[in-house]
């Protein structure tokens, strides 16, 4: 099992796919109109992505391969603000472990 993390922009995305130990596997950029082939690499993998002004298409396009928790942008702006100079990594695997139960699977956002 993979876990996506993705900071979507409106032209492309910054991804960071960690395994089930949180080690970073692969991080990218990818623009938008290419996430579909992406996905299709980590088909049955759990993504989490920001509620943003065009997350719909975007979770439209990667639910087709992954689960996707869209996360609260407010709760991800808390995050932000608590360490000013971070990178895409950091903030993707703090994310994503921070979504995760006491199973390691992702859990809704609230």
């Amino acid at each position: 099992m993979y876990y996506l993390g993705i900071d979507v922009h409106k032209r492309d995305s910054y991804i960071a796919v960690l395994d089930n130990d949180g080690d970073v596997v692969e991080e990218v950029h990818v623009e938008n109109a290419n996430l579909d082939e992406f996905a299709q690499q980590y088909t049955g993998s759990k993504a989490a992505i920001e509620a943003t002004s065009n997350y719909y298409t975007i979770y439209d396009t990667l639910s087709d391969h992954l689960d996707v928790m869209v996360a609260d942008p407010y709760q991800t702006k808390a995050i932000g603000c608590a360490e000013v100079k971070r990178s895409v990594r950091r903030e993707v695997a703090h994310s994503t472990s921070s979504s995760r139960d006491d199973h390691g699977e992702l859990r809704p956002s609230k």
